[in-house]
C-alpha cells in the first residue's frame, strides 16, 4: 500500500499541475488550501491530542483506517505520513515549487531571474502571493522535516537545477514571506 500514492492526493497534485498550467491562480490558492492541511497536520488536533497524553502530530497512528503495514512514525506516522508519501511520489514537490516561477504569477522578469527581489512591487503588497506561497513554504519545510531524504532525492534541492535554495535566499528580502523562508531554509541547512 506504501509504494503506491493514493488515488486522492495524486488527483489533487494532478488537479494543482493543471491550475498552474492553466494559470489559474486562483484554483492553484483553492487547491494549496485543501492540501496544506493534509501535509502539514492540523494544530489544533496536535494539541488536543498532546492534551490527552498523547504526542503531537502522532494522533492518527492508531488509525483503524489505515492498513496495519503501515510505519507509525515514517514521514510524520498515520494517516498524515500516508499523504506525505503520497504527495512526494504524485511529484508533488516539483508541481509547488512551480508556484514560485510560473510567469503568469510572478512576472517575466522573476520567472527568467528567478531572483525574489524581482517581484513586482504590486504582487507583493497587494498580498497577493503571500497566504499560498507562505502555505506552500510551511508544506515543504514539514516534508523535510518528516523525510530528510527529500534533501537527496529531489532534483529542486540537490542536483544541476539547485536554484530554489538561492531563490529563498533572495525571498527573504520581502517582510510578508521572511519567516517562511528561514524556516524552511533553517531545516535544509539543519540538514
Amino acid at each position: 500500500a506504501l509504494g503506491k500514492p493514493s488515488g486522492g492526493m495524486c488527483n489533487e497534485v494532478t488537479a494543482l499541475e493543471e491550475a498552474i498550467d492553466g494559470g489559474d491562480w486562483i484554483k492553484t490558492q483553492s487547491i494549496i488550501s485543501r492540501l496544506s492541511p493534509r501535509l502539514i497536520g492540523d494544530p489544533t488536533a496536535a494539541y488536543l491530542n498532546s492534551s490527552n497524553g498523547g504526542s503531537p502530530n502522532r494522533g492518527n497512528e492508531n488509525d483503524p483506517n489505515l492498513p496495519p503495514t503501515a510505519p507509525k512514525f515514517y514521514a510524520g506516522g498515520g494517516r498524515i505520513g500516508l499523504e506525505r508519501d503520497a504527495f512526494v511520489l504524485a511529484g508533488g514537490i516539483d508541481v509547488l515549487v512551480r508556484i514560485f516561477r510560473e510567469p503568469c504569477f510572478v512576472g517575466l522578469d522573476m520567472s527568467l531571474s528567478y531572483d525574489a527581489r524581482d517581484l513586482s512591487k504590486e504582487l507583493v503588497t497587494t498580498n497577493r502571493l503571500g497566504h499560498c506561497w507562505n502555505e506552500s513554504l510551511a508544506c515543504l519545510r514539514e516534508l523535510i522535516y518528516a523525510m530528510p531524504s527529500l534533501l537527496q532525492t529531489e532534483k529542486i534541492f540537490d542536483h544541476s537545477k539547485d536554484d530554489f535554495v538561492p531563490f529563498l535566499f533572495t525571498l527573504l528580502s520581502h517582510d510578508q514571506f521572511f519567516d517562511g523562508a528561514a524556516a524552511l531554509i533553517e531545516e535544509i541547512l539543519s540538514l
